[in-house]
């Protein structure tokens, strides 16, 4: 066990016990009771959402609520490459620290750990104080309760938050307006998961995160200009990003396009729940709705490869 100091007037401690090993506040301690329970989910969660292939529940933590995120696995090949990544859980955490030491905000993180067998990633956990429901900018600029004054005030917003978060090295590579939420003029991104620290950020990788968000036409205009501030080559970044939107749109589309022809459907919300509530699947993947087709299909290959070998 030793502290950590990663920003300014937060400490945190490095626990390693049996198979897990993570950081938490140690002004929240509690928290490692929540983690170490078999299935806290089920008994103290007073909202769930976002069930697929991840379970984030809201749960109140002595004075405080906080947000758990149980990472789940999109596929068993992904589970098969966890010995050669970081766990979401421990990328989200240091992705948090690195936005929270810049400036930029984020809800606070308070631990996050994660549990390996033969290095393989068995669960992992990631926790930060709740934020409360709060509208997201998806939302806010397609309802534009404010009117058109509002919505330039938070592209404004936007474009300054990004431009700032590229400059500190963070490629995030998961922008949607979903994960920026709107509380007091300000806004704070979650989903840190994905996020990769550079030492430089380069065009191509900033021009993926700026695709990312869902803007209309006139919005990613007007988006880009405060990105971009003044001096920079306004015309070359447009063209640039308006070919890389419609890439990513494609991209979408052929996702969507795939998943209806390959059968993998979005399960029922009860059968979602009841999976993701369970102990077991909360520790493997192939246990969640939609992952048994995938795993089955693994296994008859191997099982055809081993007897075209055999004798």
């Amino acid at each position: 066990m030793r502290l950590i100091q990663k920003m300014a007037g937060n400490a945190y401690v490095f626990l390693r016990r049996d198979d897990w090993r993570g950081f938490y506040d140690p002004a929240h301690s509690e928290v490692l009771d929540l983690l170490m329970e078999h299935d806290p989910i089920e008994i103290k969660a007073t909202r769930t959402f976002n069930l697929q292939p991840n379970l984030v529940a809201e749960i109140p933590l002595g004075q405080i609520r906080v947000v758990l995120k149980n990472f789940g696995w999109r596929s068993f090949l992904h589970f098969l490459a966890s010995p050669f990544m970081a766990s979401k859980a421990i990328n989200s955490f240091k992705a948090a620290l690195h936005l929270l030491n810049n400036g930029l905000p984020t809800p606070k993180p308070l631990a996050a750990f994660e549990q390996r067998r033969w290095r393989l990633v068995k669960r992992n956990c990631y926790v930060t104080e709740s934020l409360g429901p709060l509208p997201h900018v998806r939302d806010y600029l397609k309802l534009r309760p404010d009117g058109e004054a509002g919505a330039r005030e938070v592209l404004a917003l936007l474009g300054s938050y990004i431009r700032r978060m590229h400059d500190s090295g963070l490629f995030h590579r998961d922008l949607t307006l979903a994960n920026f939420l709107l509380k007091d003029g300000e806004l704070y991104l979650i989903d840190l998961n994905r996020s990769r620290l550079k030492k430089r950020m380069s065009f191509a990788q900033r021009l993926r995160d700026l695709a990312t968000p869902e803007l209309e036409e006139s919005d990613r205009n007007l988006f880009l200009r405060y990105y971009l501030g003044d001096g920079e080559r306004l015309e070359l970044w447009s063209q640039a990003l308006n070919l890389r939107t419609h890439l990513v749109r494609a991209g979408r589309k052929f996702r969507k396009w795939r998943r209806r022809v390959f059968g993998h459907r979005a399960p029922k919300k009860e059968d979602s729940l009841q999976a993701a509530l369970s102990p077991r699947s909360l520790r493997t993947p192939g246990n969640r709705p939609g992952d048994e087709t995938l795993k089955g299909k693994f296994l008859e290959t191997i099982t055809f490869l081993f007897r075209i070998r055999a004798p």
